[in-house]
């Protein structure tokens, strides 16, 4: 898997052609879209054009991702009722319809079940074994995908533990190899501490919004911060750089959104240059004054707590 990935996130059909195909012309090796970003046909003809002028399947990592049960009531409940399952394979079939591949090489359950949206975690919401059932049912339909070979691996986003401890009761014949969430420079070591609790389950952590992003479009804190500014110019670089390869050195591979070659360019440049260890030592310590919420949609992150549900 690529360590820097663009992401599509916010962006239409036109605007998700337009930062694919400046991805690709830069160099990069990888993309994430999203049927229920309304976006999927955008990247889909980017890829087709790239694979029409020579790119090999086989070079380039495609992501794609279905959302929890019930974020998309309008669209697809009228055909799937109350299946987790159903909803889960309309938006899979929906993605391979507008993308030109027959396989995918990642898919994310984006999100745990609309519930948990203001429950803050899959334990607080008013019937969390229902919960628990949704994100199994989900997760099992996402394996046949796997068994078939039409999807090579499966990851999970936007999940705090609890939520994804139901994935364990599941027995998955198919574990998830990539968490994606928010995680940013400025969070200190409680960023460092989702990638080691990850790694030890045998997962990889990915970070979108890695500005400080999703919740915090307004929040300069990243891109303006004087440590980051000041360690950028010891190396002629800008403070995006910084927090980008601050993430890829702590192992974490980054999702970014652009439509501005110079900056996607740089984006993929974060291997030939090095931080000093002080460098280092001070940004994997930097607490900056944006809020530590690693999803927009489940924000307990207790991860030193087993959790225990009633199924």
């Amino acid at each position: 898997m690529p360590q820097v990935i663009v992401g599509t996130f916010t962006l239409n059909d036109t605007e998700a052609y337009e930062a694919v195909s400046k991805a690709l012309s830069v160099g990069f090796t990888g993309a994430h879209c999203d049927v229920n970003y309304k976006n999927t046909a955008g990247c889909g003809k980017a890829l087709k054009e790239a694979f029409d002028n020579g790119l090999k399947r086989e070079d380039f990592f495609l992501m794609a991702s279905v959302t929890g049960f019930h974020w998309v009531d309008s669209e697809f409940n009228g055909t799937c009722g109350d299946s987790p399952a159903c909803e889960t394979r309309t938006q899979i079939e929906q993605t391979f319809q507008q993308l030109p591949v027959d396989y995918l090489d990642h898919f994310f359950l984006h999100m745990p079940p609309e519930e948990v949206m203001g429950a803050s975690s899959c334990t607080k919401v008013d019937d969390p074994a229902k919960t628990c059932q949704e994100i199994m049912e989900q997760w099992k339909e996402m394996e046949k995908w796997v068994k078939s070979g039409k999807i090579k691996s499966l990851g999970i986003s936007n999940f705090c533990p609890d939520c994804f401890t139901c994935l364990d009761y599941s027995q998955m014949t198919v574990k998830p190899v990539l968490n994606q969430n928010e995680m940013h420079v400025g969070w200190g070591k409680e960023i460092l501490d989702i990638g080691t609790y990850n790694r030890k389950r045998g997962i990889v952590p990915q970070a979108y919004s890695p500005f400080a992003g999703r919740d915090h479009w307004s929040d300069p804190s990243v891109l303006s911060s004087p440590v980051l500014k000041r360690i950028g110019a010891a190396h002629n670089k800008s403070t995006a750089s910084v927090a980008l390869k601050w993430l890829t050195d702590n192992q974490i591979p980054v999702a970014v959104q652009s439509m501005n070659p110079a900056h996607l360019a740089a984006d993929i440049d974060l291997w030939s240059w090095k931080f000093t260890k002080a460098e280092k030592d001070e940004l994997d310590a930097y607490r900056d004054n944006s809020t530590f919420k690693p999803s927009f949609v489940c924000t307990d992150w207790n991860i030193t707590e087993d959790i225990a549900f009633q199924i």
